[in-house]
């Protein structure tokens, strides 16, 4: 049996690992089911191999099969890695690289725990892992592998509604000093389901001052605030906090969800922070999110929740998630959702849009088509203008794409998207000083865009303003402080103007 580490050292201990970790609890039921004659338990921990030892007298270690003192830890984890592949059965994590390569060499399954447990028996084990916190935070190694195991448990009295005992139990381990930089993050999900939202404002504020907080987990953070200053009534902090964490991980859970959320009761609209059209959002929905994710989806909304993959593509040059960036390669899922959006009743938006995907799979004839037919139906429509320009633009027509855009500007003069956009046009035909325009008014009219201000930073060095340049870079980072390409780029012109003088 592999049990996935929890270590106690930074910055390891600041993840949850939620795919790498399983209780003790979970190994003791499944040797209490399967009453192996031996079982080889795979851990860096020897407490816990001895926990496990003191109720089943047929658990052993690797160290009591072999002698590895004089090994160096390459030639250890060798040793593991053939050891556990010799065994007749593994049973590990969900995600578990080394289990995962042993079972290759084996040439049989690696299983998971709910391979081999009854959800009845799955259930009984997270009652004794309950039952150990409620015993008392001495019954764990640390007070970090108690966090990282109430990360597991934390989830699972959720989904059984017992969000009260999660709450405790977090609560306590905070008490108690644990630091690991998720803890406040999973306290404050317990919160919102309990609405006591200004402790879960207070525990989320906490997470995201720790330089710690992994960048994942700091989007979710940000989303989930979104989420607790829309409930507290904060309509417009609610809007800008979500937008910050979208256009850096648009396409995590916590953020789908929350922006759902926001979205059906109305927190989130188009507008200058970010045009989208509401229609064909509402249009595209995903399947019920239980994987990668902190909150439970059920108790943030009821329905479906909207794929924002829509507006990854619409937006793209805002977007700093390079994973997300990647959606544009990939054809089959742009195949898909053209599919999609043709099979809705006729509407310019609709049509624009799917004129903008064609483009994207290399269908420029169906994409002018597609594009000029929206806006002859919807001439002051702001998306279908800009999608129209993007298309001319792709198709190798810049003085169309940039005369389109400057009507895009002319409709909405307080729209930092238009702005940005034809600043980015402008400069591509080297036309730096009017560019220089727009990306200052896209950067003054905005509050949540990190892309707007780095642009106008890159913009601005290249025209030997260092000092504003600077200016723009810090607020960049100020709105992506996870991204460290901004600091990294501030720093950098800093140690030029040093320099210089």
């Amino acid at each position: 049996m592999r049990r996935g580490d929890i270590l106690n050292e930074a910055p390891w201990k600041h993840g949850m690992w939620p795919s790498k970790i399983e209780p003790d609890e979970l190994y003791l039921k499944h040797l209490e089911v399967e009453k192996p004659d031996t079982a080889l338990v795979f851990s860096d921990l020897d407490e816990c191999i001895g926990r496990l030892q003191k109720e089943h007298k047929n658990v052993r270690g690797i160290k009591e099969l072999i002698s590895s003192t004089e090994c160096t830890p390459c030639q250890q984890d060798f040793l593991e890695l053939y050891a556990m592949s010799r065994t007749e059965k593994i049973v590990a994590p969900v995600i578990s690289a080394f289990s995962s390569a042993a079972a290759r060499l084996s040439g049989r399954d690696r299983l998971r725990f709910v391979d081999v447990l009854e959800p009845a028996k799955i259930n009984e084990a997270y009652d004794r892992v309950a039952d150990r916190f409620h015993g008392g935070l001495k019954n764990f190694v640390s007070l970090s592998e108690a966090a990282h195991v109430f990360s597991r448990l934390s989830r699972h009295l959720a989904m059984h509604d017992r969000e009260q005992e999660g709450y405790e139990i977090g609560k306590a381990l905070l008490d108690a000093g644990a630091d690991n930089a998720f803890l406040p993050i999973l306290h404050a999900i317990n919160c919102i389901y309990l609405s006591k939202w200004q402790e879960a404002k207070f525990n989320i504020d906490r997470a995201l001052a720790s330089p710690d907080l992994w960048k994942e987990d700091h989007a979710s953070a940000m989303a989930l605030l979104s989420h607790v200053e829309a409930a507290l009534g904060n309509s417009v902090g609610a809007r800008r906090l979500w937008l910050r964490a979208f256009w850096a991980k648009p396409h995590l859970p916590d953020v789908i969800v929350t922006g759902s959320a926001l979205l059906e009761r109305h927190r989130l609209k188009s507008g200058p922070d970010l045009p989208f059209d509401i229609n064909l959002l509402r249009s595209q929905r995903l399947p019920y999110i239980q994987r990668d994710i902190l909150s439970l989806q059920r108790k943030i909304i009821k329905q479906k929740v909207i794929d924002f993959s829509l507006l990854t593509i619409e937006w793209r040059y805002c977007v700093l998630d390079r994973k997300a960036q990647r959606l544009l390669l990939d054809v089959k899922r742009l195949k898909r959702l053209r599919t999609l959006v043709a099979q809705t009743s006729p509407d310019p938006g609709f049509d624009s849009f799917r004129g903008l995907l064609q483009s994207y799979l290399g269908r420029p004839r169906a994409a002018l088509n597609l594009t000029a037919e929206a806006l002859e139906a919807a001439p002051g429509d702001f998306l279908v203008n800009k999608r129209r320009a993007e298309v001319l633009w792709a198709t190798n027509r810049p003085v169309r794409a940039i005369r389109q855009m400057r009507k895009l500007v002319d409709m909405g003069d307080q729209n930092p998207f238009g702005h940005f956009l034809l600043g980015r046009y402008l400069e591509e035909q080297d036309n730096p000083t009017e560019a220089l325009h727009h990306y200052q008014q896209a950067a003054a009219l905005d509050s949540s865009t990190p892309a707007f201000h780095a642009a106008l930073a890159n913009c601005l060095s290249n025209q030997g303003q260092i000092d504003p340049a600077i200016t723009s870079l810090s607020q960049a980072s100020v709105l992506a402080p996870t991204f460290q390409k901004y600091s990294n780029l501030k720093d950098r012109l800093a140690r030029k103007v040093a320099k210089g003088n």
